[in-house]
């Protein structure tokens, strides 16, 4: 009797979890492009604030003129509204991240669970077509064995 190939019967669920890991993943990665360029947006007008900052004091350290102490004013508070908007965002898209992340780690275990259910289902295949195969010697060695005590009783007999 021959041995059936394993066929694991869930392998197109398999197979569909596996993409949706894969899109998963996609979108974890873009989660996490989008944080890092919320964050470097972020520095890059900190940067900026602290530089208008730096002219404001040397504007007044050198006494200019009221109305360009007035414009870096309005142009500090412009970075400032700037800023605040931008770390919203930033928090915005660590929030996203964390759902992506979570999502992604998600689909993982559901993928690795069916994966490793696929592993068992084959082990325990392995064995059963062990235990078939080793059913299989059994009965023909005690067949010859039962041949070879007929033949030798007949050839007793006969002397």
């Amino acid at each position: 009797m021959p041995v059936k190939k394993f066929k694991f019967t869930l392998e197109t669920v398999l197979a569909w979890k596996r993409s949706k890991e894969e899109d998963a993943l996609l979108v974890m990665g873009k989660a996490m492009r989008a944080r890092q360029e919320a964050a470097a947006a972020l520095e890059y007008q900190r940067r900026h604030l602290g530089a208008l900052l730096g002219l404001i004091r040397q504007a007044r350290e050198g006494a200019s003129q009221a109305w360009s102490q007035a414009a870096y004013i309005r142009e500090v508070a412009r970075c400032e509204n700037l800023c605040q908007k931008r770390q919203e965002a930033l928090n915005a898209a660590i929030i996203a991240e964390n759902k992506a992340r979570e999502a992604y780690l998600a689909c993982r275990r559901e993928a690795e669970t069916l994966l490793r259910l696929k592993e068992k289902r084959a082990q325990l295949h392995k064995k059963d077509a062990q235990r078939v195969l080793e059913a299989e010697l059994e009965e023909i060695m005690l067949s010859r064995y039962d041949v070879a005590r007929q033949s030798n009783t007949g050839t007793l007999v006969q002397n």
